[in-house]
């Protein structure tokens, strides 16, 4: 990395520190602190939504599935209308109408202090274990490789990282860490888009990286609730279907971002925006899948180790990323 790389690194955790030190000066209760006031832009809330239930690895993996296996795995969005209907208007309503600041009141309220105590120290464990695999193979994966740095420092890079974020939130509180989140919900769509741009000008049109034929190594699609088959349509979205409901419906990081709106609608809106910004996110990648394939497929001594594409899938993304943007 140049010094404009790291000039650019620079400025985006300065200005993260930044948006929690303005926020930290309109904090004036601890519900402006927990939850905004309760009166936070459903789209801002959306957005940051789908930003803290998409991680950096599920982000990059997005092509590199696409490249290896196919795009099967895009027909996971169908599952989104069902979650918008259970969540929505099954799970919101009941959530928003309770004057708790977590979910963990509401277990309170209904089986009692040591039933909340339980979901809370569960929760917790499985965050700080989720954050802290993401953490080192975010890392190990992308930062070790982009800034040359030597496998040693993922240490210093997992504590640096995860100070940043303290500080930020810690300061901030919920509008922050929203309006953090919102930022890299920008960044993702924003970095999906240029890869397509990039490749798009390199192989001078879309039609060039377009596939004419379903290559040989992609999965053929199965519609059904085939179990023998790597990707099965019906399996896919009913286990997509299950995953959006329970987390939407009670992991306190979801349940506190509803909470932090005016009303049921709002919430609705918040849930309409993760969604709808997860299925653009989702076909963009998709897209940068092919487009990466179509490039890699034109220019294999580009291709590491002098492997065909789809045996690298994972590697091509941050790989184009790191040297040909």
């Amino acid at each position: 990395m140049g010094g404009l790389d790291w000039l650019v690194v620079a400025a985006y955790a300065t200005a993260m520190l930044g948006v929690g030190l303005y926020y930290s000066r309109q904090n004036q209760t601890s519900d402006d602190y927990l939850l905004g006031g309760r009166r936070m832009s459903p789209i801002i809330v959306g957005l940051s939504l789908f930003a803290t239930l998409v991680s950096t690895l599920t982000y990059l993996a997005g092509p590199g599935e696409i490249i290896s296996n196919g795009p099967m795995y895009v027909t996971a969005l169908a599952a989104h209308p069902i979650t918008f209907c259970i969540v929505g208007f099954g799970l919101i309503p009941l959530l928003t109408r309770q004057p708790v600041t977590s979910a963990y009141e509401i277990l309170e309220t209904k089986l009692g202090p040591s039933l909340r105590t339980a979901g809370a120290l569960v929760f917790l464990l499985l965050r700080l274990g989720w954050m802290a695999t993401i953490l080192f193979a975010t890392s190990k994966v992308v930062l070790v490789p982009l800034l040359g740095l030597d496998p040693s420092a993922i240490p210093w890079l997992c504590i640096g990282m995860g100070c940043l974020t303290a500080m930020y939130a810690s300061w901030g509180g919920i509008r922050a860490v929203v309006m953090t989140d919102a930022i890299q919900s920008v960044t993702m769509v924003a970095g999906a888009v240029l890869t397509l741009l990039v490749i798009t000008a390199r192989m001078g049109g879309v039609e060039n990286w377009w596939p004419t034929s379903w290559p040989s190594h992609w999965q053929d699609p199965s519609w059904g609730f085939d179990p023998t088959k790597r990707i099965s349509f019906g399996i896919l979205v009913l286990s997509t279907a299950t995953w959006y409901v329970c987390t939407n419906g009670s992991d306190q990081m979801s349940i506190q971002r509803f909470l932090s709106t005016r009303n049921p609608a709002a919430a609705r809106k918040t849930l309409a925006v993760s969604l709808c910004t997860d299925a653009m996110v989702s076909i963009l990648l998709a897209l940068t899948g092919v487009a990466l394939l179509g490039f890699y497929a034109a220019n294999t001594s580009l291709v590491p180790g002098g492997q065909p594409p789809f045996k690298v899938g994972d590697q091509l993304f941050p790989r184009f990323i790191m040297h040909e943007m």
